[in-house]
């Protein structure tokens, strides 16, 4: 039985005594755990296989049962999305965390909804995703960005008037909005000469756009 993961910064040692309410409450309650279960955490570089000894409503006595390095994003993988809608914004973090992003960066553009995001609830997106997902640490997720203080840097733009040139090496991609980019900005990396690149399809929503190029960047490195 594939056991779960989950992510703690605590300090992990051989034989503990863990008082996190929410896993607590997350074993006892959803997944029923008992004494002779396991389960694994992770954060500090490694994946800590646990024996659960005994479990009450506050704390679990927990014993190393293995200990082996996590896996790890072998590259930086950064993606500036503009502000999108909730759901969508949401979605991409949660996908682009499986597929190895490691910092994500919130754009604000001149076509960006200019909506507020819980900061807490997006962190605890990138957690469990990173979770799920296999890997040992968790995307960074900066403060918003607006496309003009991002445009100076070496930066790629996903946009249908680029070229079918997937650049080797990328400190970051920017996907604009569900509008496009506005005549201004495009305007701007023309000035620039920032790399456009296409992904030549059909015209995708920018959360899928963000999703199938940051698949397309993670499997050709």
């Amino acid at each position: 039985m594939r056991l779960h993961r989950f992510y703690t910064a605590a300090e992990l040692a051989q034989n503990m005594v863990y008082a996190n309410a929410a896993h607590i409450h997350q074993w006892k309650n959803v997944f029923r755990y008992e004494s002779g279960d396991s389960v694994i955490l992770f954060g500090d570089g490694f994946e800590h296989t646990y024996l659960i000894e005994s479990i009450t409503k506050k704390e679990a006595r927990l014993k190393e049962a293995s200990k082996e390095k996590s896996k790890m994003q072998d590259e930086k993988l950064t993606l500036a999305i503009a502000l999108i809608k909730r759901d969508n914004f949401e979605l991409v973090l949660q996908k682009c965390t499986e597929i190895g992003v490691t910092t994500f960066i919130p754009l604000v553009t001149d076509r960006s909804l200019q909506k507020m995001f819980s900061q807490e609830r997006l962190e605890k997106i990138l957690v469990e995703a990173t979770e799920q997902s296999g890997w040992g640490r968790v995307p960074e997720l900066l403060k918003a960005s607006t496309f003009d203080s991002m445009l100076p840097q070496s930066i790629v733009v996903l946009d249908s008037s680029g070229k079918n040139n997937l650049p080797t090496t990328s400190p970051a991609l920017l996907v604009g909005p569900e509008g496009g980019w506005s005549p201004r900005e495009l305007a701007a990396m023309q000035e620039n000469k920032t790399v456009i690149w296409s992904l030549k399809t059909g015209v995708l929503r920018a959360e899928t756009a963000a999703i199938v190029a940051t698949g397309i960047i993670k499997n050709t490195r």
